[in-house]
């Protein structure tokens, strides 16, 4: 959902202020494990400018209600409330095995943006969804490192290697902390 705006006498376009909202939990969420502060810094502004944006949250997809619900969980637990009766509707009915261990250690401690693979698992709708993520995560396919898309820095020739190391890394340190 967009809406116009004038840039220097120019039209342009831009998210609407519920979009914003779920853009910025969906980024702070799947590409940062909720450690990127500059998203979740962003979506509390965004809260605090739009503070009816939140509630077309309820007609988005589960996913992204679920993203949203997780980034309003982690600023309650830091003490920032921008939206309680929101986050009270859009807390899910069940949460899945680890998901509850996993957002406690978001709130409590830095720990790696690699997070994230655990808490979109659990946004995907459908367990058909997550075996294909966990497949994807663990065999990633070639093409996505030929074109300059890792996320793990090395050139493409290694970048699987580096991939496995985070997530192995990743599992190192989740299973010695449970």
């Amino acid at each position: 959902r967009r809406q116009p705006f004038s840039l220097g006498g120019v039209r342009a376009w831009t998210l609407g202020p519920a979009a914003t909202v779920q853009h910025l939990a969906v980024h702070a969420v799947h590409h940062h494990g909720m450690q990127g502060v500059w998203w979740m810094a962003d979506l509390l502004a965004a809260l605090r400018a739009w503070p009816d944006a939140v509630h077309a949250v309820q007609t988005a997809p589960a996913g992204v209600r679920r993203s949203v619900w997780y980034c309003l969980e982690i600023l309650a637990r830091r003490g920032c409330h921008p939206a309680p009766a929101a986050r009270a509707a859009l807390r899910p009915p069940r949460l899945l095995p680890g998901e509850r261990r996993v957002l406690a250690m978001t709130a409590e401690t830095d720990c790696s943006a690699q997070i994230r693979y655990a808490l979109t698992l659990a946004c995907l709708p459908g367990w058909a969804a997550r075996a294909r993520f966990v497949r994807q995560a663990a065999f990633p396919s070639g093409p996505i490192y030929a074109k300059g898309f890792s996320d793990s820095g090395p050139p493409p020739r290694y970048a699987r290697l580096a991939h496995w190391a985070h997530l192995v890394r990743l599992a190192a340190s989740r299973c010695a902390r449970w």
